[in-house]
């Protein structure tokens, strides 16, 4: 399973509304209808102080797909139709489309209910030094640990983590290349959860580099109930 994610900011941060109306409403629709889209969310960055480094673009879109090729037979089909961001091209700035592979999920088997899971927090950053079989003992070590020590935090439903999957499609800085993200009730209980599960439990701090936590709001949430 692969995640596409789609990130920008918005030249007039006065036009918000009107965005968010468009692509709830319009645009996220379109593409969770194309073959092989399984779920799909946007969000919307927060100024959070249990944000670290550069937290990133405002908004972000995610599509989750069974192959990266599609996600962009999709844009294939969506351009030859019509252009998929009619008015709103010229009028957003830092645009970004980097795709990920998920290694891993842990928390509830479904979608949490109405009212629920409304915040994530994006954690990204880059692993530095390690060879094959170091990375490997990360891999266990998060699945093992990490993972479901943030799953299990007060407050937060689920975690998932994710990889860098470089594509010819990109558009933008990819970033770094490993993400580990939670979702949680209240944006405060993304900082409980990081305070009480140390930062890589200090296994990881000579290879950790470009570390960056970002507190988002979902703007738009489509999960199959099943």
């Amino acid at each position: 399973m692969f995640w596409a994610v789609i990130k920008c900011n918005l030249v007039d941060p006065e036009t918000a509304d009107a965005f968010n109306a468009w692509y709830n409403a319009s645009h996220a629709p379109r593409y969770i209808r194309q073959p092989a889209f399984r779920r799909g969310w946007r969000l919307e960055r927060l100024d959070h102080a249990a944000q670290r480094g550069d937290p990133g673009q405002r908004y972000q879109a995610i599509y989750e797909v069974d192959a990266v090729a599609d996600f962009n037979a999709a844009l294939d089909r969506d351009h030859a139709e019509s252009h998929p961001w009619e008015d709103w091209e010229t009028r957003i700035r830092d645009w970004q489309r980097t795709y990920y592979r998920l290694l891993g999920a842990r928390g509830g088997p479904r979608p949490p209910a109405a009212g629920q899971g409304g915040f994530w927090s994006v954690e990204r950053v880059d692993l530095q030094g390690l060879d094959a079989a170091g990375e490997a003992e990360f891999n266990r070590w998060s699945d093992a640990r990490h993972l479901p020590a943030l799953a299990a935090a007060p407050g937060v439903r689920r975690a998932w983590r994710l990889k860098l999957e470089p594509d010819a499609n990109d558009l933008g800085p990819r970033g770094q290349a490993w993400l580990t993200i939670c979702e949680a009730d209240a944006a405060d209980s993304l900082a409980v959860a990081r305070d009480g599960a140390p930062l890589h439990d200090g296994l990881w701090a000579g290879h950790v580099r470009a570390l960056e936590i970002g507190i988002c709001r979902k703007l738009y949430d489509h999960e199959s109930p099943g």
